[in-house]
């Protein structure tokens, strides 16, 4: 099994995370381009995106379908129980269902706004045209990010969304946040302690102390300044 990713996509490390906590051997095919180019994803990925999963003669793109199809493959694998907390291999549990979904559901409302408004910045976009919608898209994704953090607060214990097991919201959740922390310095723990327990007592754990983001390349820091300008100002 391999797997194509950049070391900094949210998206290829929740993977990491749920591979690590099955004990699921798998090659990290880290491209160094940023993003990949078509030549490295397009034979893989229509979508040109990462990650893309290769195990044997399947080829899984997109995360929630990798997701999907390790926890389908591997999710029996005995190390998803031998830890304190034991991470539970399955999307939701049956007496939470919709909750859990929910949940999930948000998550990747999150860190998909998240990432949106980051290249958003990062590529120097700005309004060239007359507005013909009457809103602005940054200050509605704005909004966006913080009701779905306030809603997650209000699910959230500060020891997980579900107490006793480490859960795929908790892995999402934490991938959402770190990710925002290494590239965006988006102020999420303000207001929300929950949240932040949360995130913290999972720090060490070893499936995301090993994945952790790394430091925001360098050509991005001027619009990571430019971005503290515009919220200090």
């Amino acid at each position: 099994m391999k797997m194509l990713l950049i070391s900094g996509s949210p998206y290829a490390r929740k993977v990491r995370i749920i591979l690590r906590e099955l004990e699921v051997e798998c090659e990290l095919n880290m491209l160094s381009t940023y993003p990949p180019t078509e030549d490295e994803v397009g034979c893989y990925n229509p979508s040109l995106r990462i990650p893309t999963l290769i195990d044997g003669k399947e080829e899984i793109f997109e995360s929630d379908l990798i997701v999907e199809y390790v926890l389908e493959t591997y999710g029996h694998r005995s190390g998803a129980h031998q830890a304190k907390v034991p991470f539970l291999p399955q999307r939701y549990k049956q007496e939470t269902k919709w909750i859990d979904l929910k949940r999930s559901a948000i998550v990747e409302t999150l860190i998909d706004t998240m990432v949106n408004a980051a290249y958003l910045n990062w590529c120097g976009l700005t309004e060239t045209r007359r507005n013909l919608m009457g809103f602005s898209l940054e200050s509605r994704w704005e909004q966006r990010i913080a009701r779905c953090l306030d809603w997650l607060e209000e699910q959230a214990t500060p020891d997980g969304f579900s107490p006793g097991f480490l859960t795929l919201q908790d892995i999402e959740f934490i991938c959402a946040v770190e990710w925002t922390d290494a590239r965006m310095q988006y102020p999420w723990r303000e207001g929300r302690p929950t949240l932040a327990a949360l995130v913290d007592s999972f720090a060490d754990r070893p499936s995301f102390a090993e994945s952790q983001f790394p430091p925001m390349p360098d050509f991005l820091m001027p619009a990571l300044e430019e971005q503290g300008k515009t919220s200090s100002g």
